[in-house]
């Protein structure tokens, strides 16, 4: 840096001359700035009268204090906000939620399903199915009975000639009576045994006989509950009334809406699979039987009556 009056050549930061002592105005690479209204203006002097912003040495005063950074972010609307909350606290970069929960739509059963997932036509049991429940009943039974038989036919033959003469072919009243008694009581016997096992098989915890029992089948009254002793013991009776219309009490199990036969009609009963509910029969309280079992039905039938 040159003195503008001695000539001597001082430090480019010198502020006075080192030779005479005059104070130096300051420069920079042919730049001057403009140190008396610096504070003024707050910007920078070129030569050429171009001039830039100088950035403020101090910090402007502010007449409030500086809000926290996270008061400066721009709050998202939230669902829950309250709707008298003043328009003052609410950025204007809030969203409003407009997206509504979708609530889920009511389960599509396809048809013949019901609510519990089970198909309709495994709720009521078919004519073949408790045909073949039926069958296995009776060769329970058949077989029982053939036992009691054998042994009434073996005390009965034993009491009409004891002490009868071995050359004698006459039997006396009393004894042909008490032969007669024999037979009565075996067959009330297999009667009430019958009754018995019907009655206490199907108002038991199992509600059903073994054969409905090997076959997956249960009995139940028309609101899907078990049955008491006595409408069990009903419904054997009423299996008399189908047995006397030719089995035709049977046949009507595949023209009925829940496949009940004459004698379940009259005792207020159904033969349903064993895992139905309730809920499954108030659900499907109309179930008929398909075509092909209505025929099959029909001609087994008629070739039992031929």
């Amino acid at each position: 840096m040159e003195c503008p009056v001695c000539g001597q050549t001082n430090i480019d930061d010198a502020s006075t001359c080192l030779s005479c002592g005059t104070p130096l105005s300051p420069h920079v690479g042919g730049t001057s700035i403009d140190t008396e209204h610096a504070e003024e203006k707050g910007r920078m002097v070129i030569a050429g009268n171009i001039d830039f912003p100088v950035p403020p040495s101090k910090k402007p005063a502010s007449s409030k204090a500086d809000k926290p950074l996270s008061s400066r972010l721009p709050k998202p609307s939230l669902p829950g906000r309250n709707a008298d909350e003043s328009s003052e606290d609410k950025s204007p970069f809030d969203v409003e939620d407009t997206t509504t929960v979708r609530q889920p739509a009511p389960l599509d059963l396809p048809p013949q399903v019901t609510e519990t997932g089970r198909p309709a036509h495994l709720i009521y049991a078919g004519f073949w199915y408790r045909f073949l429940a039926w069958f296995i009943d009776t060769i329970i039974l058949s077989t029982a009975s053939s036992v009691v038989m054998l042994v009434f036919m073996a005390i009965s033959f034993g009491a009409l000639f004891h002490g009868a003469p071995s050359d004698s072919k006459d039997v006396s009243p009393e004894t042909a009576l008490l032969f007669v008694g024999m037979y009565g009581v075996m067959y009330l016997v297999i009667i009430v045994a019958s009754l018995l096992y019907f009655s206490l098989c199907e108002s038991s915890r199992w509600q059903a006989t073994i054969g409905k029992l090997a076959l997956g089948l249960k009995v139940t009254d028309t609101n899907g509950q078990r049955l008491s002793f006595l409408r069990a013991m009903g419904r054997w009776f009423a299996h008399i009334v189908s047995n006397v219309t030719l089995l035709v009490g049977y046949v009507v199990n595949v023209f009925t809406a829940r496949q009940q036969t004459l004698h379940d009609m009259l005792a207020g009963t159904l033969v349903v699979y064993k895992e139905v509910t309730p809920r499954d029969l108030e659900l499907n309280p109309s179930v008929p039987a398909k075509g092909a079992q209505k025929i099959t039905a029909i001609a087994a039938w008629t070739l039992y009556t031929l």
